[in-house]
């Protein structure tokens, strides 16, 4: 959690650096009379743009301070973890890129939350470090680019999971030594990790059942 944080914290300063850049535009060229409104105007949409920006990343980082209540909302929980990872995934694109791209392709992403909230019985830091751990061994091992998350209810009663909430996790396979470090997490915990080709399922106990 706070390697997550210090490396949210670095990718900040960017949309910081924009706002204040634009915004001395839009003081300069208005201090001089210099320039019609729409020209000044797409500088101040810009510095809008960055602002908002800036302002889902400080709130996430605000909510992984917050400890979480019980029972855990696990969407809730995963948002602010995605949103700094999704900056993260972006920003090494976008520096990593050898033909000038701007490193859209590169996400980490949550599924809509819909109409459905799905709560769990898991003590509440446990919840967050499964889900922490999960994800940062998809981000790292995303091939080519994207991780996709979800959560969603699923009985699966010939393994004794019915009524599990799930996490999904969908990228390439982590290495081992990052499937370790998932499951030390989560050990001796009421969440149980499956991993599939294509990423990783985080079964919890649904809020309510035995």
């Amino acid at each position: 959690m706070q390697s997550l944080a210090d490396r949210a914290a670095h990718e900040i300063r960017n949309p910081l650096n924009g706002l204040a850049l634009n915004l001395e535009v839009v003081r300069s060229r208005a201090a001089r009379g210099a320039g019609d409104l729409a020209s000044i105007g797409r500088f101040a949409e810009s510095a809008s743009g960055e602002m908002e920006r800036a302002a889902e990343l400080v709130q996430a980082l605000l909510e992984l301070a917050r400890p979480l209540a019980a029972p855990v909302d696990l969407w809730s929980a995963l948002r602010p973890m995605v949103v700094l990872h999704n900056a993260i995934a972006v920003a090494e694109a976008s520096r990593g890129s050898s033909d000038g791209g701007n490193g859209d392709t590169a996400a980490v992403t949550l599924e809509p939350r819909g109409d459905a909230v799905f709560t769990v019985a898991a003590d509440p830091m446990l919840s967050r470090l499964a889900l922490a751990a999960a994800l940062e061994a998809a981000a790292k091992a995303r091939s080519p680019t994207h991780v996709s998350c979800s959560v969603e209810a699923r009985d699966d009663g010939e393994r004794g999971r019915d009524g599990r909430v799930v996490a999904m996790l969908r990228c390439a396979a982590p290495a081992p030594p990052l499937q370790d470090v998932v499951r030390d997490t989560i050990e001796g915990g009421d969440v149980v990790l499956e991993m599939t080709p294509d990423g990783m399922t985080l079964f919890f106990r649904a809020a309510g059942r035995d």
